[in-house]
């Protein structure tokens, strides 16, 4: 499959048996020998999913998974984002016409890149209107446009796309059902504990916490034990 989006690349499933990087050469468990000019050797990784299996939860790790979540949130009234790291950051400003409860387990957003006072600030820029005018950037940008894609309808560990690089979301719409532009709540210092599917969430006749209007773009820390209930 990866051959036919990519011309370039060929596979070889096979896993390496010796290296020698002096002759510039490999040699795979298949018995062939392969010499390269430049090596890059890529282990691989999985995201590691909060909950495995459930189709209302998703990780975004590549090109193709980002765009299996603009597919999902075009029917979304409300999503909740778990996660501080750059990929939320940037998925919680870039969002709009949908609730967006955003968890995490710091004291303040962005704790990884940035300090407290830095996180206050632009946590202001969340609340306010983004610009119209895109600021022009002056580094050096690769995109796929031009090249014929492939529909993919499933996203999973075994089909992945490339990894998301810097400006990932552009050329996505990040919009939801609501006509609203932006309506952020998050939840400092917390965890999450369980994820119930709908059916399961009535049996138990579990209640949900409303969605905060009076305080909706105030950081809060997490009481424990509060449930949300995120709108497909």
């Amino acid at each position: 499959m990866l051959e036919n989006r990519f011309p370039n690349i060929k596979v070889l499933e096979s896993g390496v048996k010796q290296l020698k990087s002096e002759e510039h050469c490999i040699f795979t468990e298949d018995g062939s020998q392969h010499v390269y000019k430049k090596l890059c050797l890529c282990a691989g990784a999985k995201p590691k999913l909060i909950c495995e299996g459930n189709p209302y939860v998703l990780g975004i790790r590549d090109t193709d998974s980002a765009q299996e979540f603009q597919k999902q949130l075009t029917k979304a009234k409300r999503i909740m984002i778990i996660g501080n790291g750059g990929i939320a950051l940037e998925l919680v400003y870039e969002i709009e016409g949908c609730e967006v409860i955003w968890a995490i387990k710091d004291k303040a957003i962005g704790n990884t890149f940035f300090d407290v006072g830095a996180a206050e600030f632009l946590t202001s820029k969340l609340i306010s209107e983004k610009p119209e005018t895109k600021i022009a950037h002056k580094r050096t940008r690769y995109t796929t446009e031009g090249k014929k894609k492939e529909a993919r309808t499933k996203v999973n560990a075994d089909n992945v796309g490339s990894a998301l690089g810097p400006d990932w979301h552009e050329g996505l719409s990040l919009k939801g059902t609501k006509e609203f532009s932006r309506k952020i709540h998050i939840e400092t210092m917390c965890e999450v504990k369980k994820i119930y599917l709908q059916e399961e969430f009535r049996i138990l006749k579990k209640k949900s916490c409303t969605f905060p209007r009076d305080h909706h773009n105030e950081s809060i820390k997490s009481d424990k034990g509060k449930i949300y209930n995120h709108l497909f």
